[in-house]
């Protein structure tokens, strides 16, 4: 279950749309995750870049759930996705000690993370899926942004890793003055 919660935290993108995650949406070569316009909120399809640890995660759940349809498939119901992780939510919150949490506030998380890391709200706003507000974002401007979201996604999963000590610091600033 722990997945899911980084898959949240590392794409930014909604619960439902997560647990909803279906094998063939998925292209691990490529590193993309297509969420169709039908499982998205604003019934737009969204192609989400495949961070290296999110490919991880995918990676070490595809022999427990590839035989499946969803890559969240519920254990108790085979054959049928994950519909909620509530209950897991507030159990790691009372592990944790920290109450009056959900699942969404990682996306709020990933999205302010972003922010914070320099990228554009224009195209935090993409990253997230949000439908462009305003004339010149919804009429004119026809770019897809997908260069700039990969950096927001790849930047944050670094820093997400910084911060967990997935990476220590050190070498990651050595890996990046090289």
């Amino acid at each position: 279950m722990s997945a899911a919660f980084e898959i949240l935290l590392l794409t930014a993108q909604r619960e439902n749309e997560v647990l909803s995650m279906r094998w063939s949406d998925l292209d691990l070569a490529s590193r993309i995750w297509t969420i169709p316009a039908g499982i998205s909120k604003n019934r737009r399809a969204h192609r989400v870049h495949l961070s290296a640890p999110v490919l991880s995660l995918l990676n070490n759940l595809l022999p427990r759930t590839g035989a499946s349809e969803w890559v969240f498939e519920s254990p108790k119901k085979p054959g049928t996705r994950i519909v909620s992780i509530n209950k897991a939510a507030n159990r790691y919150g009372e592990e944790a000690k920290v109450t009056d949490w959900h699942p969404h506030d990682l996306r709020r998380t990933a999205a302010t993370g972003m922010a914070v890391l320099g990228t554009a709200e224009s195209v935090v706003g993409r990253v997230l899926n949000h439908s462009p507000r305003g004339v010149t974002a919804a009429v004119y401007i026809r770019a897809g942004y997908s260069r700039e979201m990969e950096a927001a996604w790849e930047a944050w999963a670094e820093e997400v890793m910084e911060i967990v000590g997935a990476v220590p610091r050190l070498v990651a600033r050595e890996a990046a003055a090289s």
